[in-house]
């Protein structure tokens, strides 16, 4: 049987036990952008925008345009800012690149690495302008972030990635399905789910089941709420599964070296292998740049072993 899906909000009722190991999701819609202000560190951006003379509406919209995990990430490097400057006496919101550069080595010096001082540089870009153009792409500061990289870089867990196959032979064993549990039978079709889309195992708490077709051939869902890759103009189209599959322990997989999330890399890796185009690999896990895929998640495959059939036609059977 075939797995489709198309959109809304809220996750499977019935995945929401914990050995399932799907985090459930609140009560508000995920992937929202925040509406408000939370925090004394966001509260300088909001008055940037004000100094600029924008509209009350116009600072309102500026500020929705951040998420609410991108709000809390920034919310710590802009208090920090603020502190930094403060020590200082350093104009918070008009600082020369040289406050800029001077500020973000204190950070490394504090511990920070490549990733976190990016999202610093990122926060500090929203509302300080040096030279005109954004702090964080002066080409000081981004000379400065390469020699962060170079000696703290931010390398990717493991450089290769388990064979898709493990997953899928062990998913055999769990047969018939009428036999199974509700649990093993949500399990099956979570990880499948999350194996054979290349989408993080956080969107599918915005799977309804209010909007999953299912005919003889194939289940068709869509997701109705904005995922972490959504933009404006880039809304997520269906996705068509082909399956389903369990816990990756029991498999084999050794999960003191990989986590959950590897399902991704080990789907889009197994996919390149098959020789599935690049951009439709792209294009089924959300991703806008092939460096991302080349950097993040295309990995060597540990084992021998278009996107989900590829994937199983290693098994060399329906599962």
């Amino acid at each position: 049987m075939v797995f489709k899906i198309e959109p809304y909000v809220n996750i499977l009722s019935f995945f929401t036990s914990q050995e399932a190991r799907i985090a459930v999701a609140p009560t508000q819609k995920h992937g929202q952008s925040s509406s408000k202000v939370t925090a004394n560190g966001l509260c300088i951006v909001r008055e940037s925008f004000e100094d600029m003379a924008f509209s009350p509406t116009a600072v309102k919209l500026v500020m929705s345009s951040w998420r609410d995990t991108t709000v809390k990430q920034y919310e710590s490097y802009i208090s920090r800012w603020i502190q930094y400057c403060s020590e200082r006496n350093i104009n918070t919101l008009s600082p020369n690149v040289t406050d800029v550069v001077n500020f973000l080595a204190h950070c490394f010096d504090m511990g920070l690495g490549y990733s976190a001082l990016n999202t610093a540089r990122s926060a500090l870009s929203t509302f300080i302008m040096v030279d005109k153009c954004p702090a964080g792409a002066h080409p000081h500061v981004v000379r400065l972030m390469r020699g962060v990289f170079t000696s703290r870089p931010a390398l990717p867990r493991n450089n290769v990635i388990w064979d898709t196959s493990l997953l899928l032979n062990y998913l055999k064993k769990l047969s018939p399905v009428k036999k199974l549990n509700l649990l093993q039978l949500s399990k099956k079709a979570v990880t499948l789910t999350i194996l054979l889309t290349g989408q993080r195992t956080q969107s599918l708490h915005l799977i309804d089941i209010r909007n999953i077709t299912i005919n003889k051939s194939k289940v068709t869902f869509r997701f109705g709420d904005l995922l972490k890759q959504s933009r404006p103009g880039h809304h997520i189209g269906e996705i068509t599964v082909t399956a389903y599959a369990p816990d990756m322990n029991m498999a084999g997989i050794d999960m003191e070296k990989f986590t959950p999330h590897s399902t991704r890399s080990a789907a889009s890796s197994q996919a390149k292998l098959a020789k599935v185009p690049l951009d439709t690999i792209l294009k089924t896990a959300g991703w806008s740049k092939d460096c991302t895929f080349a950097k993040y998640y295309d990995k060597e495959i540990t084992q021998q072993g278009q996107f989900a059939d590829a994937i199983l036609s290693g098994t060399g059977a329906h599962v």
